[in-house]
């Protein structure tokens, strides 16, 4: 599923000034390079993050986001719905799409996708949109989140004591594991004086340092290293299986429903906290943000292994 996932770089137009249109001035092209090479480096361990929570294939989650920002980029041109935001994979998702990959099984849920697509492209051309905001309580969805944060807190904690199966011992407090805690302490500790520090002006380099020190650390001591499964990637049509009973499909509007309504509320609140960091204070549309999702979700609906 995709969302829009904030970026703190200046980056595109000022509506007012009459050099370019509202996706592109020429005076920012260089922090625009800068804000989009920044994103993309960080949009591939986040995908893949979110992509094993999901019980998603990692090769599927990358090639969606793709896609995503490429429509995100055709969209900016014509219908911005911000200016500092880019489509991708949306992580307060992650638990719902698990409980449908458990629910109907991961050959239903492109089917799913394409059907909640197809709900957020009704909520788009009608903008229902400020209906929900009204039916649905903010603090709700504030709840939701939260609870989506821990779950991913709880999900991920995990790989602070990982080791390699190879210096797997019956003794749990071994070397190798003791080793392991002291890196994720240590890359928490510069993450977290980093962010202190930069959170205002360039917020991007705590992730870049824990990144690049992560890859770096990994050429001279033996860590887990993630496997990305090299599955035959291709296009086919989002249907659902031959054998689906009648009210399993209920069941799949139902969870679809609930899908996009998150989803689409999820966008307006991103695109309220983006207004609120975005340098230039430029005005966000979340109805053509919504425009972006729901094509990009309906498109990566078509993706398959």
């Amino acid at each position: 599923m995709k969302s829009q996932t904030e970026n703190k770089s200046p980056s595109s137009s000022q509506q007012t000034q009459d050099t370019g249109s509202a996706a592109f001035q020429t005076q920012y092209v260089l922090r625009d390079t800068a804000a989009g090479l920044i994103t993309g480096a960080m949009a591939i361990p986040l995908t893949i993050g979110i992509a094993i929570m999901s019980d998603y294939p990692i090769k599927i989650a990358l090639a969606t986001v793709a896609f995503a920002s490429l429509i995100g980029w055709i969209n900016a041109w014509f219908k911005p719905g911000n200016f500092i935001g880019s489509p991708g994979v949306a992580a307060g998702l992650a638990p719902v799409l698990a409980l449908g990959v458990a629910s109907f099984g991961w050959e239903n849920m492109a089917f799913c996708i394409f059907l909640t697509a197809l709900m957020q492209a009704v909520i788009w051309k009608f903008n229902w949109q400020r209906y929900l905001l009204i039916a649905v309580p903010v603090y709700l969805v504030e709840g939701l989140l939260a609870g989506v944060g821990l779950k991913i807190l709880l999900k991920f904690s995990e790989f602070t004591y990982e080791i390699p199966e190879e210096s797997i011992t019956e003794e749990f407090w071994n070397s190798a594991r003791i080793q392991m805690i002291a890196i994720s302490a240590a890359g928490l500790g510069v993450f977290l004086l980093l962010f202190s520090k930069f959170k205002d002006t360039q917020p991007a380099i705590p992730y870049f340092v824990l990144i690049i020190g992560g890859v770096l650390l990994a050429q001279f001591v033996t860590v887990p290293m993630i496997f990305v499964e090299d599955v035959d990637l291709y296009l086919k049509l989002p249907l659902p299986v031959a054998d689906v009973a009648p009210m399993m499909l209920v069941y799949m509007v139902l969870f679809c429903a609930m899908l996009a309504i998150v989803d689409v509320i999820e966008q307006v609140m991103s695109n309220a906290a983006i207004e609120k960091i975005d340098p230039l204070k430029r005005k966000t549309n979340s109805n053509n943000s919504l425009l972006a999702i729901w094509i990009a979700n309906m498109g990566s609906s078509f993706f398959m292994a």
